[in-house]
Parts: structure tokens; C-alpha cells; sequence
């Protein structure tokens, strides 16, 4: 059980159920719970339902221990009983069961362990006492209270202090850690997947809400906060991309020019939804919580940082856009260029970084990122002129509402590794090598969708095979090492060479590739 609030990669606002391998179920919790209301009452099954909600999206990992943890608990509890009855099975036999009845159990073991549900106020100028539970093979802040409780502990003695700061770390069901300090001393933690950061600053008294089993939230004023997965050091300095001005939810954190760094990836989902820093061991298997959506991969040179950070606004979240120009004045840009009769807004500076690590705070949001946070001081109001980075006039580009867009020289052109996602039959985006090492990528490249490189054949020259999805939709079919005419087989061929300029534009259903005085075909 469990309220699908929000899923790592694409949430979701209704308030379907996941089983417990993260799957939805059912489109309600009373579809989804039909056989467990057998033994719960309406109240016991509104309390389950409470105790077992997601706060916050929960991590891919965090599925797969909860659901072993249950596994075990079950086959363990099924052996040991039938062992009593001289029922003896080898626990093969009993995990194939526990499968079966793991739903049930995980709602049985949550109506077992649950108390009454309460709301209610502490004095922190008074002795402070805690208790934690274990739930799920989790540990939780169960109570905080001005009064000992059997098993408690005490974390406070009246204060001296006119303020006090309490620092909560958290997760999707409720509270993991609490901090209750003198003075504003954040815990120095690094990101953890799944747990969030709060900070309270409090006078005298907190409010305190428990689902019966654990705490699900204490604040000082009852007004929307956000949470972190590291903490600021200092009150930030939010870039919105709309004139929207709200309170984030969540924000999340990326460190810029790491040097172990060696690219970054924006993922574009009807606007910027995520960005991610990939290093020379990444884990790739990031990419299958984003079933939707395309990316923009900016690979970097050695020694090579980011040197400036630029923001497109609009109130329209696909018509954002940020861009990264580097310390060797490479520019990437994530954000789509726009028909023939819209405008972009223009660029306008909203970082300058130093070759050194710096985090920069990123929202979390079902929504995409609308805000951007950063601990230093506000630069020089500047608006740029990139035009020289649009796409080439030309009548098929009418042909897209919205685009992605990129330019490359192709001189000294070395290796090129087609990138196929998923199980599309096409080719999504092109990874060029170039002789200096340097490396380049034309449309969407995903790294766990590479396919073997291939160069050029001995004269330098390559092409492109171009087929239509549905009759209608042009996308590159196959790369070829040298050069071809059409024939009947093929519904268009560029062939290239290692020289000239290669303009790559592309959408979600289509693209096109524009190479001195020849272009894909058009859509029909």
C-alpha cells in the first residue's frame, strides 16, 4: 500500500497505488485494497492508507529493500509456524507463497504496528524527550514530547536560548533523523537518494502530526516549507524560469565542475525536468526512471568547466530553456527553438561559476524545474545574443512547432556512434569523436543506447539513411561508412563527408538534418 504521489522520474497526481514492486495496481486505493477490506474497517483501512502515503517520491532502490525486507519477514514467519506443524518446505517453496500474500501481509503489518493518529504541540523551552520505532526495516521518530515516554530519550534541556533550530531529515514516509540545536548549524551531510533536509526555526513551541505509527511532519508555522537534499549554508538565491514566484517543494542538488565530472545530461519533458553530472563510472541505469522525454547530452574536454549559466523565462514551461558555455566557449543549450511564428525570450545570465566544485539547488517537481538555487552573489545583470546558434532558414522547419537544434563542424571528424533508444527502430542522436579526442553529439544521446562506433571510409565520406514512421515522420534509419545513391529500398540518403557543417534539429516525433545543400526529407 501506499498513496502514488510522486514517482522519481514522471509523477503522477492522482492517487493510485503502487504493489510492491512499484507498480500501480488500481486506479484507487479502494480497487487496489478490495480483498485486504476484508478484515479492516473503513477507519483501520483510512489509517492504513495514512501511515503508508508517499510524503516524497520514492527511490528505485528504497522499492526494492522494502520489498525484500517484507519477503524475508514473511518467509520467515511461514516457516517457523509450519515447522511447528511438522510441515517441513525449503524456502523456495516458501517465497513463491510469501509473492502471492506479500500484499497483504505488508497491510496486515502496518494495521499491527499502528497507534492513534494525532496532532499536538511541544514546548522546546522546556526538557525535550524522543522515541523512534522501526517500520519496514526503517528507523522513525515516533514521538517527541515534553514528558518521558518508556524507551525515550532526552535531547534537550530547557533552553537558555531565545531560538532554537531543529534540522529534520526525512523520507517518503515519514521522519528519520531530528536535530534540535542552539545556534544555525546545518549537519554537514552529503546528498543521500530519498532523504530530505528541513530546517526549523522556532521560538518556543512546534507542532507535531503522527499517522499513529511514526511522525509525518513538525513545523512552527503551518505554511508550505522546503525541504532539501542538502541543506544551503545560506538563505539561497532563487532564478525562476517564469514570473511564477512560489515556494519550492523540493530542491534538489547538483555540483557543478566536479573534476570528476566529464559531462551532463538535461533531460527535456514538455520543459527542463531534470540534469544530471555523469562521471567516468556512472550507474546508467538512471535513465530507465524517465521513460519520457529526450536528451540533451553536453560531453566536455578534459579540464573543460562550466564558466556561465543562462536562463530563458517564459510562463510556458516547454519554451524554456538553459544554456552552459564553457571555459573553451562551447555553448549547450537545453531548450527547444520555437515555430515560425513565436518569439524566444531572450537569454539572460544567471551564474558565473569559478573552476572550481560548486552545488547548485534544482527543484524537484512533477511539474519540472522552475527554479534554480544558488548560494552565491547575484552577477551582473547581462542578455545575450546567441543567434548565431539558430538553425539555418528553412520551409521544412515550419513543419515543427516546437525543436531542439544543434550545429557541428565536421572537419577532422574521426568516429561516429549512433545512439538507437529504447526499442525504436530509429537513430535518436549521433556521438562524433573528433581527431583531438574532443566529442560532440547531434540529436538525443542516451549513454546506455550506444551502438558500435563506425568511421568514415578511407575517403573521408559517410551518410545518412532516412525512412518515415508512419508514412509520415522522417528519422535516421542507419549509418553508413561510405557513400550511396537512393534506390527503392531507401526513402532518402544524405551522404557527407568530413568537412562542411551539420545542422541536427529534431522533436519527439521527427527530425531533420540539414549538410551543404542537402536536407532529410520533409514530413507528410
Amino acid at each position: 500500500p501506499g498513496r502514488y504521489q510522486e514517482h522519481d522520474i514522471s509523477p503522477r497526481s492522482d492517487i493510485s497505488c503502487l504493489n510492491l514492486e512499484g507498480k500501480p495496481t488500481a486506479d484507487s486505493h479502494q480497487q487496489c485494497h478490495a480483498y485486504c477490506g476484508y478484515f479492516l474497517t473503513c477507519q483501520k483501512s483510512w489509517n492504513c492508507i495514512q501511515v503508508t502515503a508517499y510524503k516524497h517520491p520514492i527511490t528505485p532502490h528504497e522499492k526494492i529493500r522494502r520489498c525484500q525486507w517484507l519477503k524475508t519477514k514473511l518467509i520467515t514467519s511461514l516457516s517457523n509456524y509450519h515447522n511447528q506443524k511438522r510441515l517441513y518446505l525449503p524456502n523456495e517453496i516458501w517465497s513463491l507463497v510469501a509473492k502471492d500474500l506479500l500484499h497483504c501481509y505488508a497491510t496486515i503489518n502496518t494495521q499491527v504496528t499502528q497507534g492513534q493518529a494525532a496532532r499536538y504541540q511541544v514546548n522546546l523551552n522546556h526538557e525535550v524527550w524522543c522515541k523512534f520505532t522501526t517500520f519496514e526495516g526503517m528507523n522513525y521518530l515516533s514521538s517527541l514530547s515534553n514528558t518521558p515516554l518508556r524507551g525515550s530519550t532526552a535531547i534537550s534541556s530547557p533552553a537558555v536560548a531565545t531560538r532554537k533550530y531543529m534540522y529534520l531529515a526525512e523520507n517518503y514516509l515519514g521522519i528519520t533523523e531530528l536535530r534540535l540545536l542552539s545556534s544555525p548549524t546545518q549537519p554537514q551531510v552529503d546528498a543521500t537518494p530519498g532523504i530530505w533536509w528541513q530546517e526549523i526555526e522556532v521560538d518556543s513551541e512546534v507542532t507535531v502530526q503522527s499517522d499513529g505509527t511514526k511522525l509525518r511532519r513538525i513545523f512552527s508555522q503551518d505554511k508550505p516549507s522546503t525541504v532539501w537534499s542538502v541543506l544551503p549554508s545560506k538563505k539561497p538565491r532563487f532564478a525562476y524560469f517564469s514570473l511564477n514566484i512560489h515556494q519550492p517543494l523540493r530542491m534538489g542538488s547538483l555540483v557543478c565542475n566536479d573534476p570528476s565530472t566529464v559531462a551532463y545530461s538535461v533531460l527535456w519533458h514538455r520543459g527542463i525536468s531534470m540534469i544530471h553530472a555523469h562521471t567516468a563510472k556512472d550507474d546508467l541505469s538512471f535513465y530507465k526512471l524517465w521513460p519520457e522525454g529526450l536528451w540533451v547530452y553536453m560531453p566536455l574536454e578534459k579540464n573543460e568547466v562550466i564558466r556561465e549559466l543562462w536562463q530563458r523565462r517564459s510562463p510556458l514551461t516547454r519554451r524554456r530553456g538553459l544554456m552552459l558555455i564553457t571555459s573553451m566557449e562551447r555553448t549547450f543549450i537545453a531548450g527547444t527553438y520555437l515555430g515560425q511564428l513565436a518569439h524566444n525570450s531572450p537569454w539572460t545570465l544567471i551564474e558565473k561559476l569559478e573552476p572550481l566544485p560548486r552545488r547548485i539547488h534544482v527543484e524537484v517537481s512533477d511539474k519540472g524545474i522552475g527554479v534554480l538555487g544558488f548560494e552565491s552573489p547575484k552577477p551582473e545583470p547581462a542578455i545575450g545574443d546567441f543567434a548565431d546558434l539558430d538553425p539555418p532558414p528553412n520551409p521544412i522547419n515550419t513543419n515543427l512547432r516546437d525543436y531542439l537544434s544543434t550545429k557541428h563542424s565536421l572537419e577532422a571528424l574521426q568516429e561516429i556512434t549512433p545512439c538507437r533508444k529504447g526499442q525504436e527502430h530509429g537513430i535518436s542522436g549521433l556521438l562524433f569523436r573528433y581527431m583531438d579526442g574532443h566529442q560532440e553529439c547531434a540529436g538525443e544521446i542516451r549513454l546506455d543506447s550506444l551502438c558500435e562506433p563506425l568511421q568514415p571510409d578511407e575517403n573521408g565520406r559517410w551518410s545518412l539513411v532516412f525512412k518515415k514512421k508512419d508514412g509520415r515522420f522522417p528519422f535516421v534509419s542507419a549509418v553508413l561508412s561510405r557513400h550511396c545513391e537512393p534506390d527503392t529500398d531507401l526513402e532518402s540518403v544524405i551522404n557527407l563527408a568530413c568537412s562542411g557543417k551539420l545542422f541536427w534539429i529534431w522533436s519527439r516525433h521527427q527530425c531533420y538534418v540539414l549538410y551543404e545543400g542537402q536536407t532529410s526529407p520533409a514530413a507528410t
